[in-house]
């Protein structure tokens, strides 16, 4: 599976977006909330989940956005909670 993997280094901290690939470039809006994939913080590489594992250890911050890649969240233990836009799910992880 490919997904878009956008990294960036923000007061030291590693923050990671890991989206499915075919909602690259969308916007996916309802009432209360948008996320807009076009915006350049979201812009990556495509990667599979060999080469995005082994940046989950260093991560402060990930939102993960898309199905498959909620369901790669929580196969790493990493999601409690999931949310969902347009049914599409989403999850945002902070680590302390």
């Amino acid at each position: 599976m490919i997904f878009v993997l956008s990294k960036q280094i923000r007061d030291g901290k590693l923050f990671l977006n890991i989206i499915d690939v075919e909602l690259k470039n969308k916007i996916l809006e309802n009432e209360k909330t948008k996320i807009d994939l076009t915006n350049f913080y979201y812009q990556g590489n495509d990667a599979d989940e060999q080469k995005i594992i082994p940046f989950f250890e260093h991560a402060a911050h990930i939102q993960f956005i898309g199905n498959n890649s909620v369901k790669l969240g929580k196969k790493h233990n990493l999601i409690s909670t999931v949310s969902e836009i347009e049914k599409i799910k989403y999850a945002f992880v902070i680590k302390m």
